[in-house]
């Protein structure tokens, strides 16, 4: 009976903490799902709509929703710029704390046929504890997208963000044109 009730306490602990990390997949189809969906998506995940905003000047509304991690007692939030002129412009950005799941993501990228782009390293300020980061760009141009994985390591804390892109799009040109 109590190995029953382990084996239950589990597969709830699992599924809970699956609905807080996003999958690769989801990711990688956001800037090409609408709004709406990508909401109802993160909000039948028990994530809540945590902020809406029309950027002033810069042709896009951003859609903000986070969840409050158990595993770690941090945050984590999922960025949705919607384009307000073409839908091809429209990205996403999701910030987390999981180091198993960033490691993941670039595991699938390369098996899903993504070709690394880059690997950018700055540091800021003369104390290395203070601020650095570390992005790589994953392209595949099959599919039409751009992924960033960064890791930002700031003032004793790492967070990890991963940002989609149509590649078609011109802030996906303007990364690349960037990284050369």
């Amino acid at each position: 009976m109590n190995k029953s009730i382990y084996c239950f306490a589990f597969i709830l602990l699992s599924f809970a903490l699956s609905a807080q990390t996003l999958t690769i997949t989801e990711l990688i189809a956001s800037p090409k799902t609408e709004a709406s969906i990508i909401g109802d998506n993160l909000t039948g995940k028990k994530w809540s709509q945590y902020g809406y905003e029309d950027v002033k000047d810069s042709g896009f509304v951003r859609m903000t929703w986070m969840i409050k991690n158990n595993y770690n007692d941090l945050k984590s939030y999922f960025q949705y710029y919607q384009s307000t002129v073409d839908s091809i412009e429209h990205y996403t950005i999701y910030q987390f704390s999981d180091r198993d799941a960033f490691n993941s993501y670039k595991a699938d990228l390369k098996k899903t046929g993504y070709k690394l782009q880059t690997a950018k390293k700055k540091k800021k300020k003369k104390d290395k504890n203070k601020y650095k980061d570390k992005e790589e760009l994953f392209l595949n141009e099959k599919n039409s997208s751009l992924i960033s994985l960064k890791e930002v390591f700031l003032l004793g804390f790492n967070t990890f963000l991963v940002s989609s892109y149509n590649s078609k799009s011109r802030v996906a040109k303007t990364i690349l044109e960037d990284e050369k």
